[in-house]
């Protein structure tokens, strides 16, 4: 770990000896730790060349790469928190956790936003997306004249995504 100085879950599970328990029972503490140590003293992290780690792997094979704090919130979005209480429990403001939740949904390859979004307004992003194509949400936005968020728009276009209906920007 002191050569290597993840800044990630994903460099701290690429250490000799980091399997998926250590992963989750002390990954995002070390991480936390390490990335403070490098800050206050100004050393680099992630030592080891991501080229190098990454070496003959295509990039939709890779991992997806979450921060300690993302991955934080993923454990919690896997318990069935709410967007509010994943900001209170985490203490963080509400487009960071909305980050945090398409995060998931990307990592978890949810198809279905019913949790965060409700029935009607998946059905009206779902209508105005296959008018207008996915590959932009403001002609969404736009189309819906501004009466769905665009955190709203994203997480049903990226669930939609996973059922195959259409690609996410």
């Amino acid at each position: 770990m002191a050569r290597r100085r993840p800044s990630t879950l994903d460099g701290f599970r690429r250490a000799k000896g980091v399997g998926e328990k250590k992963l989750t029972d002390h990954g995002p503490a070390f991480v936390e730790r390490i990335e403070a140590y490098c800050r206050a003293n100004g050393v680099p992290m992630d030592a080891a060349s991501e080229s190098a780690v990454n070496a003959g792997k295509s990039p939709e094979h890779a991992k997806p790469v979450l921060t300690p704090s993302a991955w934080q919130a993923l454990q919690l979005f896997r318990q069935g928190y709410s967007v509010q209480q994943v900001e209170q429990q985490m203490d963080r403001a509400t487009s960071t956790v909305h980050r945090y939740l398409a995060q998931f949904i990307r990592h978890e390859k949810i198809t279905d936003p019913a949790p965060w979004v409700d029935s009607a307004t998946v059905e009206r992003v779902t209508q105005a997306a296959r008018e207008v194509g996915t590959q932009r949400l403001k002609p969404i936005f736009e189309l819906l004249e501004g009466q769905v968020s665009y955190s709203q728009i994203r997480l049903v276009v990226l669930c939609r995504s996973h059922a195959g209906e259409s690609d996410p920007s």
